[in-house]
């Protein structure tokens, strides 16, 4: 199950808080298996996809508004 604000998605839309609601899932999961590094965690768009149906294309325009807003920061790393 996802959890979502409903006066958030009606600022922000739909897809961006159900891609803000997995990333703060996805951040309970690093934390609680204490794999977090840095305040930092990883998802990858097929894992997101996968987990709330949001296409690459909508995830990026997701991240662009949770980014613009303030609410996430994202950094792109090559795999290890």
């Amino acid at each position: 199950f996802l959890i979502i604000n409903k006066r958030l998605s009606r600022q922000v839309g739909l897809k961006a808080v159900v891609l803000l609601a997995d990333l703060i899932s996805k951040e309970q999961y690093f934390i609680d298996n204490q794999t977090i590094k840095g305040g930092w965690f990883f998802n990858t768009s097929k894992n997101i996809e996968r987990d709330t149906t949001l296409t690459n294309y909508q995830q990026k325009k997701a991240i662009k508004k949770l980014e613009e807003v303030g609410f996430i920061q994202k950094k792109l790393q090559n795999k290890i």
